[in-house]
C-alpha cells in the first residue's frame, strides 16, 4: 500500500460514500430506498465520514496511506468499511484499520490470505486477538498492555482484568472466545473452560502458525 498525497478523510470518505450508497440502492426495495434516503442516509454519511477520517488518521500514523489505485487494497477496504459502519467501538475499528495497513498489492500475503484475515478481523472482538497475542507471545504482550503486570501473576487474573475488564460475562467470554480462536485453528489447545486457562496455558497453551502469521498481519510481533 503506498502513501499518496492528499487531504485526510477527503479520498476514504468518497470512496465509502459510494460504495455504501451504490450498494443501498441496488439492494433496497422502493419503500426502503425512501427510508434511506432519509434519516439513515444522513447517519451513515456521519458515520462514513468519521471512519474515513479515523482510517487516513491511523494510515498517517503508520505512514501509510490508502491506495485507490490498488485494486486489492479496495477490495480489502470495502470489506472493513460495511464492518466499521456496523460498530462505534474505535478499539474495533483500529484492528479493521491494521488489517487494511498490511494489505494490498505489495503486501507480503497473497490476495487470498489478506481477505480471509479480514473476513477474520470483521468477525473477531479486540478480546479476541488480545488472548491471541496472549497466547502467541506472552512477554511481549505484557510489554504492550500488561501495564502492572508481571509474569508470575495469576493468568486468570491477568485475562480477567485486562483482557475483559469492559465486561462483567468473564465465564461466557472467556469460553466463547478461546472456542472461536481454537475452532478457526488460531490455537492449539481445545477450550476447557474460564477455569483451566491458566493450567492449560502453563502446560503449552500457544497460537498455531496460523494464530501467529494472522497477528503479523496485524502488525503484532508474534
Amino acid at each position: 500500500m503506498e502513501a499518496l498525497p492528499g487531504e485526510p478523510g477527503t479520498r476514504s470518505f468518497a470512496i465509502s460514500e459510494a460504495l455504501v450508497t451504490g450498494a443501498m440502492g441496488a439492494a433496497l426495495g422502493p419503500a426502503a430506498a425512501m427510508v434511506s434516503a432519509g434519516f439513515f442516509s444522513f447517519w451513515n454519511a456521519a458515520a462514513m465520514e468519521r471512519w474515513a477520517q479515523y482510517v487516513d488518521s491511523r494510515l498517517a500514523k503508520m505512514e501509510r496511506a490508502l491506495d485507490p489505485h490498488d485494486h486489492q487494497a479496495m477490495a480489502i477496504f470495502n470489506k472493513l468499511t460495511f464492518a466499521a459502519l456496523q460498530t462505534s467501538r474505535h478499539d474495533k475499528w483500529a484492528l479493521l484499520v491494521d488489517a487494511l495497513a498490511y494489505s494490498g498489492s505489495t503486501a507480503p500475503n497473497p490476495d487470498y490470505v489478506q481477505e480471509m484475515f479480514a473476513d477474520y478481523v470483521i468477525k473477531y472482538t479486540p478480546q479476541h486477538v488480545k488472548l491471541l497475542y496472549l497466547a502467541a507471545s506472552p512477554n511481549e504482550w505484557l510489554k504492550a498492555y500488561g501495564e502492572g503486570v508481571s509474569a508470575g501473576d495469576d493468568l486468570r487474573d491477568v485475562v480477567r482484568s485486562h483482557v475483559f475488564a469492559m465486561t462483567d460475562d468473564f465465564e461466557l467470554m472467556s469460553d466463547s472466545v478461546w472456542a472461536d480462536l481454537y475452532a478457526d485453528g488460531m490455537l492449539v489447545n481445545r477450550p476447557g473452560g474460564a477455569g483451566t486457562i491458566e493450567e492449560v496455558f502453563q502446560n503449552g497453551w500457544m497460537a498455531t502458525e496460523k494464530g501467529r502469521r494472522f497477528l503479523r498481519h496485524l502488525g503484532r510481533e508474534a
